[in-house]
């Protein structure tokens, strides 16, 4: 597993005012609209009186976490119809974020472009058909940088290649003889290349080396099976170094040492417009697993915590 993660998430900077609509909750009491998941328990979401700005009606969600799936959450919705402000029931009458964001009258950054969520882009990198695009759009220099930072990335693509083609880096001539790897061969991560609703908490990754020999298999046959509708890439695994780290004990009020393996995400922004838009880095996160753990995700015995230089 990779090292270096790049993340990035859209803000919105105002450069005129957008109204959609405007409301209050001072008529309202009672259980709000909402919704919970994983180890939500004992929870509740409801308009009180008092705790809104100024000492205005506000929804208020209260939640206990029982700590069984390692994730949860409880989420407030605003579902009404009598808004004042914009009231057209026709939806083109609003403007809504991607329109005014088109309008120039606010202002996304980073631009929402899909095409990020794909890992198969460090394939791409490192396929030799494309060297001599990479090299003309970022420059020998960077190139050469990017490949010694960016892991050697495979897309599982079942298409048959001719009979004396192999696979470069592992010599197979068919994705499905991965199966027959030993375990020591199978030092390898696969995971889902873009989104979907399993590509989160490390539930679409495979440590070859972790699974048993059907269990592989079975993961090789996924991938391939579901090549059209949710590609997977394949990479070397590299085991992180230990780190030493702490967290704060709150129930016992002191620091707690604990050696992890850490994850780094950059967080990056652009600045600016057409040619003098820039990526700015905004921030990084770390993400400190326990030693103990081999792939290391934002886990409930995580440490997320922001670097300092």
């Amino acid at each position: 597993m990779f090292l270096f993660a790049f993340a990035s998430f859209c803000t919105f900077s105002a450069t005129a005012q957008v109204t959609i609509f405007s409301d209050n909750l001072d008529s309202l009491s009672g259980n709000t609209p909402g919704y919970n998941f994983g180890d939500a328990v004992n929870f509740s979401h409801t308009y009180v009186a008092g705790v809104g700005v100024g000492g205005s009606v506000g929804a208020r969600i209260l939640s206990d976490f029982d700590g069984t799936n390692g994730f949860g959450g409880v989420a407030y919705q605003y579902q009404i119809g009598n808004v004042t402000g914009n009231t057209s029931a026709n939806l083109g009458d609003y403007t809504l974020s991607f329109d005014a964001a088109v309008n120039k009258q606010i202002h996304l950054t980073p631009p929402p472009k899909p095409i990020f969520e794909e890992k198969m882009l460090f394939a791409l990198l490192w396929n030799h058909n494309l060297r001599d695009f990479w090299r003309r759009e970022l420059g020998e220099g960077f190139l050469k940088r990017l490949l010694t930072l960016v892991p050697y990335t495979w897309v599982l693509d079942p298409t048959p290649l001719p009979p004396q083609a192999v696979i470069p880096e592992l010599n197979l001539t068919d994705w499905r003889q991965l199966k027959a790897f030993s375990q020591k061969e199978r030092e390898l991560i696969l995971k889902l290349s873009g989104f979907s609703e399993h590509a989160w908490g490390a539930r679409s990754v495979y440590l070859g080396s972790d699974l048993s020999h059907s269990d592989w298999g079975a993961a090789v046959d996924g991938a391939l099976n579901g090549f059209e509708k949710s590609p997977c890439v394949l990479q070397r695994y590299h085991k992180p170094k230990v780190v030493e780290s702490s967290y704060y004990d709150f129930t016992g009020g002191q620091l707690v040492p604990m050696p992890g393996r850490v994850r780094l995400c950059p967080y990056y922004f652009v600045v600016g417009e057409g040619d003098a838009a820039r990526a700015n880095l905004g921030g990084v996160l770390a993400t400190i697993c326990p030693a103990d753990k081999k792939i290391i995700h934002g886990m409930r015995d995580a440490i997320l915590t922001p670097c300092t230089a």
